[in-house]
């Protein structure tokens, strides 16, 4: 099967979040079966080629005529192949050569339309079309609406079915409905219809939701929470009407890269050796970031700063964690606001507290083998990737029961020591949290036995791509009519 991923992002070229990894894990789990292409914008800064060595190469289309606005664009596109994927980078050096990042700029809704035109107007210039369209969030949204209400598309696609991923719908791809004739040359009767209406403007996602063939989201649990108001952006009455064609699949990782065995970043161990090579882990922790204690728990948090991840929640729990004997270890960037806070607390306890500000791969690797337990108190989290990854190296998570951390990790609850795979508490306040690192520092010290139980249930855990990309083929098996 030939499936064609479209998104704004995919490792290990750009990604700025956890969609970007997932694209590029489930990209290369399916491409050891199948045709595998992800269509990308040619950004500037990328990793692994940059954008000049991308260049240098020959092109693999030229002269792809895009209309956009009041006028046309050209766009040449490059291949790369990197792990038996397929990469086809769409140029336009007005919308995308650009110093300041992918995203956040004035005309983000005029340089995602002309990439989806470029994608559609590139696809059907294929020999053998895709038969599953992968589109992932807003940027690409209207592309199957392009498809399945103009002919011209529709003939030349007339095989193809549309999968939409919903990794955040707190992005809708909100345009005036004056842009939906001048961005995207679509009648503003459409918008009059309802098709893409959303509280006054048109949304690139609602766009998607409808006219895909199946709309799937990253965790199972995250599914039922988009069906209620409290969750679904306003678009919980669309996906409850197309609730027969709406799953969720939660999230893998590659558990060859996140391998504590072979991992280049970190002392190696198994599951037969974890306690030596947890420990030698935690050492070079400690030392690296000029603290003490091997025999006292070590905590951490690797994620970006933002408010929904329940960062609020970490700073009031410090003082008591750090009373019950703990040292904290935090990294990450983002809100400028909470990088300072965060900075206060390592100088309240310059002794108990590290905090790092931005993200070193290898640091964040050494970290997860290192610590033994990970906090993810997240407000609500489609699925999470921290708590996957900590799990791989034996961090037990201690996580808000929400979305994806409902799914994939199991709480002790004081019974099941055989099956635990972490903590877990309900309510998103600060006492709840600290109740529950108390229950977990309470293990570590008095209770070795449970505590090894349930590192060695994460270890043999299975969150790999492999176990979620056969989920991922039924479901477009499904699609197709399979």
């Amino acid at each position: 099967m030939h499936i064609a991923m479209v998104s704004s992002e995919a490792a290990p070229f750009i990604k700025t979040g956890g969609m970007g990894e997932v694209v590029f894990g489930l990209a290369k789990e399916l491409a050891k079966t199948n045709e595998v292409s992800i269509l990308l914008p040619l950004y500037k800064g990328l990793s692994f080629m940059s954008e000049d060595e991308i260049m240098k190469k020959k092109p693999f289309r030229t002269n792809i005529r895009v209309h956009i606005a009041w006028r046309e664009e050209i766009c040449d596109v490059y291949k790369v192949k990197v792990e038996g994927i397929n990469y086809y980078f769409l140029r336009c050096d007005r919308y995308f050569l650009r110093d300041n990042g992918i995203y956040s700029y004035y005309d983000d809704i005029e340089r995602f339309a002309f990439f989806t035109h470029a994608a559609l107007d590139f696809l059907i210039t294929l020999r053998y079309p895709p038969k599953i369209v992968h589109l992932h969030d807003w940027h690409a949204g209207l592309l199957p609406f392009l498809v399945k209400e103009q002919e011209y598309y529709a003939r030349r696609l007339d095989k193809t079915k549309f999968v939409l991923t919903i990794h955040n719908p707190a992005y809708q791809g909100l345009l005036d409905v004056s842009g939906l004739e001048n961005i995207y040359e679509i009648s503003p009767a459409w918008h009059n219809r309802g098709c893409l209406d959303f509280n006054g403007m048109v949304s690139t996602l609602k766009g998607a939701i409808l006219y895909s063939d199946l709309v799937t989201t990253v965790s199972k649990t995250y599914r039922d929470e988009l069906l209620t108001s409290e969750h679904g952006m306003g678009f919980e009455q669309l996906l409850k009407d197309k609730k027969d064609k709406f799953i969720g699949i939660v999230n893998g990782i590659d558990d060859n890269y996140y391998n504590p065995e072979k991992d280049i970043y970190t002392s190696h161990f198994g599951i037969d050796s974890y306690t030596k090579g947890k420990l030698n882990n935690k050492r070079r922790v400690l030392e690296e970031l000029h603290l003490t204690g091997e025999d006292i728990p070590l905590i951490s948090f690797v994620s970006r700063f933002t408010w929904q991840k329940g960062l609020g929640l970490i700073f009031s729990s410090i003082p008591h964690a750090v009373e019950l004997g703990a040292n904290i270890v935090i990294m990450g960037s983002g809100e400028k606001e909470l990088e300072l806070v965060a900075k206060s607390y390592e100088a309240m306890y310059p002794s108990k507290v590290r905090v790092i500000i931005g993200y070193d791969e290898r640091l964040a690797h050494l970290i997860y083998a290192g610590s033994d337990f990970t906090l993810v108190p997240s407000l609500f989290e489609p699925c999470g990737t921290s708590q996957l990854i900590a799990m791989r190296y034996g961090s037990i998570p201690i996580v808000r029961a929400t979305g994806g951390l409902v799914d994939t990790v199991i709480p002790y609850d004081g019974l099941n020591y055989e099956k635990a795979t972490g903590f877990s508490f309900v309510n998103f306040d600060s006492v709840s949290l600290s109740d529950t690192i108390s229950r977990a520092i309470d293990i570590y010290f008095n209770n070795k036995w449970l505590l090894k139980r349930i590192i060695r249930n994460d270890l043999k855990t299975n969150n790999s791509w492999k176990k979620y990309a056969k989920l991922y083929l039924r479901a477009y098996n499904k699609a197709v009519g399979k």
